[in-house]
């Protein structure tokens, strides 16, 4: 994992998906903006070296290079209230409020 670590910044006025060392070095945003609101569940795809995260104000999950280049939606379908998520092989698990 490159002696980093990732989380997500929830809160109202800049959330974001953020990174930097274990130590706390090289503090910043990877993931930011208008489309993204609530940032909820946040799991790391290590053999891949990608993160995903679970969006539940905009309901949908994504995905991201740990950097936070090549976002990608991997899905965005109403009501999809996701909380948590796991990334396992080739399968993403995710809770959901709603259903």
């Amino acid at each position: 994992c490159q002696g980093r670590i990732w989380w997500t910044n929830w809160n109202d006025r800049s959330p974001s998906i953020m990174t930097s060392y274990i130590g706390g070095q090289e503090l910043k945003s990877i993931v930011q903006g208008s489309d993204i609101r609530t940032p909820n569940g946040l799991a790391v795809d290590h053999a891949a070296e990608k993160l995903y995260w679970s969006d539940a104000t905009l309901d949908k999950i994504e995905r991201c290079n740990y950097d936070g280049s090549k976002r990608v939606v991997i899905l965005q379908v109403e009501p999809v209230h996701s909380f948590g998520l796991a990334v396992y092989s080739d399968y993403i698990y995710w809770t959901d409020w709603v259903r």
